[in-house]
């Protein structure tokens, strides 16, 4: 018969051993937890672009960004500097692909963002709508090959295959642009878009009883991704389910100048603030389009 001062003994070790493990593997299977659930355990799938109705979007979540890049700080009042994402020279590829997207802006196109306290962002000359009318030189042979180079490089590809895809979708119908992925050029060039993007903000339109509102050309979009790089998304069309999907590199982000779509139409947007999401794919408050006067 086992003596009880032995079992007690053993009994207290069973108890600390528990105790140990509670302590070492509870937060372990949490933070495993926490990070599969924003899509960081490993390298995540691409994203498959004719999969894109399944795709798992979560909303995004609000946030700020101070004029110099800081972000609020883990204490009551404390601020901490930006983590940066998007390292110097996929900013730089990021920008001079952002240029060659802008000459495919007309007057129009969007409208400026405003950011509390009633900031508006300042676009750079090279992202200012084009005053003089005919067709947009996006459209010209010339900026295909200057997105053929720019796909060369190893950064900042999937946003210049984002734009070749645009540019080849506005080569199939230019006066009424199609709904993405209309034709197989367009449709292989946003495949690898969204295959090799980081993230993807979805941005939704629907009409004022909540209907999706299909096929719309809503106009051209302008982020930035952290304070310093300008994302230029020329000639946005929803897709039949009434949505945009927009690749963007992993960050924190401000539209800062939202479609504006044309014919008379008003949309109503909740854009005035900077934001993230967990996860692939984050979704935007849902656009409401008015009926036209």
């Amino acid at each position: 018969m086992p003596h009880p001062e032995s079992h007690r003994r053993y009994s207290g070790r069973r108890v600390l051993l528990a105790l140990l493990a509670a302590l070492v593997l509870l937060p372990f299977v949490t933070w495993v937890t926490l990070r599969w659930v924003e899509g960081q355990v490993g390298d995540p799938p691409p994203l498959e672009w004719r999969e894109r109705d399944e795709w798992r979007a979560l909303p995004v979540r609000w946030t700020a960004v101070a004029e110099d890049g800081r972000v609020p700080g883990a204490g009551a009042g404390s601020w901490r500097d930006l983590d940066r994402t998007v390292e110097r020279d996929a900013a730089a590829a990021l920008t001079r692909a952002a240029a060659l997207a802008a000459r495919g802006l007309e007057p129009g196109d969007w409208r400026p963002v405003t950011a509390p306290p009633g900031r508006t962002f300042t676009l750079p000359s090279w992202a200012q709508p084009q005053a003089d009318a005919g067709e947009p030189p996006f459209r010209s042979p010339a900026t295909r090959d200057e997105l053929d180079a720019l796909a060369e490089q190893s950064v900042g590809r999937f946003y210049v295959d984002y734009l070749l895809g645009t540019w080849h979708r506005l080569q199939t119908t230019p006066a009424t642009p199609a709904p993405p992925a209309a034709s197989a050029p367009a449709d292989a060039a946003y495949s690898r878009a969204f295959a090799d993007a980081e993230a993807v903000i979805r941005l939704r339109y629907v009409d004022e009883a909540g209907a999706p509102v299909a096929g719309l050309p809503v106009g051209s979009l302008a982020l930035t991704v952290e304070p310093s790089v300008l994302l230029v998304y020329p000639a946005l069309v929803t897709d039949d389910r009434g949505r945009v999907h927009l690749p963007v590199p992993a960050g924190v982000y401000r539209v800062v100048a939202a479609p504006q779509p044309r014919g008379g139409r008003t949309v109503r947007y909740n854009l005035h603030h900077w934001f993230d999401f967990p996860g692939r794919v984050g979704a935007l408050p849902t656009a409401i389009v008015e009926s036209a006067d």
